[in-house]
């Protein structure tokens, strides 16, 4: 019997901490489900993938991106790291590839993986894929595109506590301890209508990693409502090379 499951859940973020995101994990730990429907007629419905492992297994694969911010994120990584079938996209487009994925896991719960590489401006030229349901093929390296996860997780009910999912300060930890900077109060300077600002971390490539807390209470979250939070919303962004900085 495991008596103190935060104990646990933070010995395998801290492992996690140290392995390459794309070392370790079985490419078939997730199969595909029926699509869903996208809720619009010009976008393609919505891959699922079913996964074979449960919630402190899910985050720990999600404390492996926060981890390692100097590894370019991208479609072939978050299908390595998830373990996700071959992933389709939206829509078709020259200059950006987007794809929506729903994953359920062990014990209930859900993340929805909205995944975008991005040549900007999205109307001008030349063109960066080829176009196509399947995972357009890229006609410029990853890394002079503008790549970002949104990540949205359902919890099982009673599984939105300190302890059975990862918090917003251990995700902190990890970023910290990964050699990302702390920027959570530059980035609230540019929040519009005095909002929130979320906690934010960037490493030394330009990748940035926020989360958004469900409960906070001014311009900046506390430590106490960091610890209080389940990371339930989450953004990964790495810029394309040529707009990179030292952070």
């Amino acid at each position: 019997m495991i008596r103190h499951p935060h104990l646990l859940l933070a010995a395998i973020m801290a492992a996690a901490a140290a392995m390459p995101a794309q070392a370790i994990e079985p490419a078939d730990a997730c199969q595909p489900a029926p699509p869903e429907p996208n809720g619009s007629p010009a976008l393609r419905p919505n891959p699922t993938a079913v996964c074979s492992y449960d919630l402190k297994e899910m985050y720990r694969r999600l404390g492996q991106i926060i981890s390692t911010p100097d590894e370019q994120i991208s479609v072939e990584a978050a299908t390595v790291v998830f373990g996700l079938p071959p992933m389709g996209s939206s829509y078709d487009s020259a200059r950006q590839a987007s794809y929506t994925t729903v994953m359920t896991g062990i014990g209930g719960w859900k993340l929805r993986l909205w995944l975008r590489e991005s040549a900007y401006p999205l109307d001008g030229t030349p063109p960066a894929f080829t176009r196509g349901p399947r995972q357009p093929h890229r006609l410029v390296g990853v890394d002079q595109l503008d790549v970002r996860y949104d990540i949205t997780i359902t919890l099982p009910e009673g599984q939105d506590t300190p302890g059975t999912c990862m918090t917003a300060a251990e995700a902190a930890a990890l970023a910290l301890s990964s050699g990302r900077t702390d920027d959570t109060a530059r980035s609230a300077m540019m929040v519009t209508h005095m909002g929130p600002g979320s906690p934010s971390y960037v490493g030394k490539d330009g990748q940035r990693f926020s989360v958004s807390l469900r409960r906070q209470a001014g311009r900046l979250p506390t430590e106490a409502e960091m610890k209080a939070n389940c990371v339930v919303s989450a953004v990964f962004m790495q810029p394309p090379k040529k707009d990179r900085t030292s952070g």
